[in-house]
C-alpha cells in the first residue's frame, strides 16, 4: 500500500499517519512495534532529518508520523509494524518537501 502525503515545507512540523485499519480490522489485531525509516531521491537513510521519533504516536490501528526539515526533493517513507497476533505489515509513503510559492 502506498501513500501521498501533501507538499510540506521545510520549516513545517506536524504529524502525517499511516492508517493500518483495513489491514488489522479483519483479525482484530492491534500495533504492538514500528519502525519508520525515511529515505531521500538516492535512497539514503535520512529518518533522522525528516522525522522526529519521540514524536511519534502509536494509536492502533494508526501511526502518527512527525515530520520536519527536509531539503526540496521526495521523500520516500516506509512504516513497518508488528502486531500483538504476529503479523508484520509494511506501508510506503511519499513526502515531497517544497519551496514557498507565493
Amino acid at each position: 500500500m502506498v501513500r501521498y502525503f501533501p507538499d510540506k515545507q521545510s520549516y513545517e512540523e506536524y504529524h502525517i499517519a499511516f492508517n493500518f485499519f483495513r489491514l488489522l480490522a479483519k483479525g482484530n489485531d492491534s500495533i504492538l512495534t514500528v519502525e519508520v525509516k525515511a529515505y531521500d531521491a538516492d535512497d539514503v537513510d535520512k529518518t533522522d532529518v525528516l522525522t522526529d521519533v519521540l514524536m511519534q504516536v502509536i494509536e492502533s490501528p494508526r501511526v502518527y508520523v512527525w515530520v520536519k526539515g527536509g531539503i526540496v526533493q521526495r521523500y520516500k517513507l516506509t512504516c513497518k509494524i508488528i502486531t500483538v497476533g504476529g503479523k508484520k505489515w509494511e506501508m510506503d509513503g511519499y513526502q515531497n518537501v517544497v519551496e514557498d510559492q507565493t
